[in-house]
């Protein structure tokens, strides 16, 4: 891949008043998907229309990182005091998906990945940590994070220690499954093994100064797009592991801030 820059003069911004777009969809009708803590799903329509869907009847629900379903429905992770991994579905109805594990209530969630395999949908919830609040554990010397996977069998722990557990997803090979560590600033994957059982962990990037790998995506090359937080980087690992800051725009001066101002991450 030719190497180049992106500056802000570069993008294009779409979608209006919308309330923390954490997570975003993009399909290939053109329809765009935002989750808005407002309680739902905003649709940006490539007409330039927007709307959006309200979960209704769950007082505590804090959309962050979703993942569309084959019935147009949404399995959503909860940053909210109630926590875990909800549906929401096209009336705007709420269910309950992954709210436990063997008995343990899952805290704000993270993110939510859904991997269709064998005709059976796998959900991936990313937990970032067990402090609550969840600031607490801005600190590299904390790894309480972990994944939670629900199949056709139970729902289970498949990955625990994790360094601020962020946005996980199955590679488009269906072999590895990826996760950003985003307080330990690094990438990982785990060897995907039958039953859904993981491997150990392998690290995939380590970060340097300034990133914070929050969101994180594939490309047809077999690199991975990176955006970290704080930073307002976007960057790319190639497949040989080199690495390539495509857009930044942020104070420099800010990365070397005081503990008390350690940045705020979704």
């Amino acid at each position: 891949m030719t190497s180049f820059r992106i500056t802000v003069s570069d993008l294009r911004f779409v979608g209006w008043d919308l309330a923390r777009p954490e997570c975003v969809v993009a399909t290939a009708s053109g329809d765009v998907y935002v989750s808005d803590k407002r309680g739902g799903i905003v649709h940006l329509m490539p007409d330039g229309r927007q709307s959006l869907l309200a979960g209704e009847g769950v007082d505590g629900f804090l959309p962050n990182g979703f993942s569309l379903l084959p019935d147009r429905s949404f399995a959503i992770a909860n940053l909210g005091y109630l926590g875990g991994a909800w549906r929401l579905m096209p009336d705007g109805e709420l269910i309950p998906e992954v709210v436990a594990v063997k008995g343990m209530t899952l805290p704000p969630t993270n993110f939510v990945h859904a991997e269709q395999r064998d005709g059976e949908v796998r959900l991936w919830v990313s937990v970032s940590t067990r402090h609550v609040p969840r600031e607490h554990a801005f600190r590299r010397d904390i790894a309480d994070g972990y994944i939670v996977l629900k199949d056709k069998t139970d729902v289970r722990v498949v990955a625990d220690g994790l360094g601020f557990t962020n946005e996980t997803k199955v590679d488009p090979s269906g072999r590895w499954l990826y996760v950003n560590e985003t307080i330990a600033r690094r990438l990982s994957r785990f060897a995907i093994r039958d039953h859904g059982e993981l491997g150990p962990r392998q690290t995939v990037a380590e970060f340097g100064e300034g990133v914070f790998p929050d969101g994180f995506e594939f490309d047809a090359e077999g690199g991975i797009w990176v955006a970290s937080v704080v930073s307002n980087r976007l960057l790319r690992i190639a497949p040989d592991g080199s690495q390539s800051v495509f857009l930044e725009d942020a104070d420099p001066r800010r990365w070397h801030a005081p503990s008390a101002t350690t940045p705020r991450t979704a």
